[in-house]
């Protein structure tokens, strides 16, 4: 999110896509995040997908 910090220099022990920001957002502390290998083309079509949703819902809620 826009208040994180920079990784400092530090390991970067992993990361996680775009689409996933507003469900990590929605997490307490304390909550457990387990992070799982995937493959470039994996992460890819999951991007994909979901931009493919998100253009279907404005066409769903554009007036007629």
């Amino acid at each position: 999110l826009v208040d994180r910090q920079t990784i400092g220099g530090y390991p970067k022990i992993g990361c996680a896509l775009s689409v996933d920001c507003a469900a990590l957002a929605q997490l307490s502390p304390g909550n457990e995040v387990r992070f799982t290998p995937i493959t470039l083309h994996t992460a890819r079509r999951a991007l994909r997908g979901a931009r493919i949703y998100e253009q279907s819902r404005r066409f769903e809620a554009s007036p007629r």
